[in-house]
């Protein structure tokens, strides 16, 4: 650590080919150190130009220490890009609630998220959403990004035990505009409740970016919750992709077509195997319900609820813990209702 409290840490690559070091408070991105050997050592210092590393050659002899130039000097060294994911952490009782966003890919580049700096304060839930989101990148009508995403939670039957009957947890994952924080799409929204819990979920996005122009955007992950829960987040690294690649799901932006109807369209695939999309749109702003029931009309499960702007939408409903049955979801918001019906076969 420097004296003012910045960490870094170095490593080796299993060979011992290359040592590398990154800093701590900027995750997104790693650099040489110019040294091999396994056994890789650090020194503090009162900053990067007094930091040094040691590294000590043991494969072949003579054995031999190597020492780098100082950190200062080699954060001038093009950056080496790795694929960087955040994760964002509900705790309540001795349950975990967490959705991971990785992999985020602009037309080939990697995308970072937002520097945490030293020691954030996540004790409120302002603090958490801030860095929940991507650094700022432009998209055109013909961009491809990329990216994946999972969420879950660390113990299912901890979580139903600790949940209250009007108690949620609810992440949504977002693209907005950069400049006016507007939401240029959502998504998925998952929210766990009591009825709700969802041990493991994981999805890739590939968007299709035509009819959104020229813009500065931001990927975000939003978390609402009334557990009255503590928050954490973690940085995830890797040299290629922070989470598989599953369930790819590819989405054009239809943000430009005018509203002016209610629908509920039936959901698809159906029928389907443990996971399918509902989609529904609707012409005036109002608070939206979406539930499921099973035949006997017991609701098992809460996609939606909560206000929704006008716009066009789309729910993943995870029936991976449900029986094989026929199951009926509702629309709900303002004075309009639909019922549909939908097929589960495992």
């Amino acid at each position: 650590t420097t004296d003012d409290g910045k960490a870094i840490i170095a490593y080796g690559d299993q060979s011992g080919t290359r040592n590398k070091f990154r800093q701590v408070w900027y995750w997104g991105s790693e650099k040489n150190l110019g040294t091999t050997g396994k056994q890789t050592h650090l020194s503090n210092g009162s900053s990067t130009n007094n930091m040094y590393a040691m590294s000590f050659q043991n494969t072949t002899l003579p054995y031999s220490f190597t020492m780098s130039a100082s950190l200062g000097s080699l954060q001038k060294v093009t950056e080496i890009p790795i694929a960087c994911g955040r994760k964002g952490i509900v705790i309540g009782d001795s349950a975990e609630f967490y959705f991971t966003l990785g992999d985020v890919n602009l037309n080939g580049n990697i995308i970072d998220f937002i520097p945490t700096g030293i020691n954030p304060d996540f004790t409120n839930l302002d603090t958490l959403n801030y860095y929940l989101s991507t650094q700022k990148f432009n998209v055109t009508n013909s961009s491809q990004f990329d990216f994946s995403i999972e969420y879950g939670v660390s113990d299912s039957l901890n979580a139903v035990q600790s949940l209250a009957e009007n108690e949620f947890v609810k992440f949504k994952l977002q693209l907005i505009n950069a400049n006016t924080n507007n939401v240029i799409g959502e998504y998925t929204v998952v929210t766990f409740t009591k009825q709700n819990v969802i041990p493991y979920y994981g999805e890739s996005f590939s968007i299709n970016t035509n009819g959104i122009g020229n813009k500065k955007v931001r990927v975000r992950i939003v978390v609402e919750e009334n557990i009255g829960g503590e928050y954490a987040m973690a940085n995830i690294s890797a040299e290629e992709n922070v989470l598989p690649k599953q369930n790819q799901n590819v989405i054009s932006y239809s943000g430009s077509e005018v509203v002016t109807e209610y629908a509920l369209e039936q959901n698809y695939p159906n029928p389907f195997n443990a996971t399918t999309t509902i989609k529904y749109q609707i012409p005036i702003s109002g608070n939206v319900a979406i539930k499921v029931y099973d035949i006997l009309g017991n609701e098992v499960a809460t996609l939606v609820d909560e206000f929704k702007e006008v716009g066009k939408f789309e729910v993943s409903f995870d029936a991976s813990k449900l029986a094989s049955s026929v199951y009926i979801y509702r629309l709900n918001v303002n004075d309009y209702v639909n019922v549909k019906k939908m097929i589960l076969v495992k």
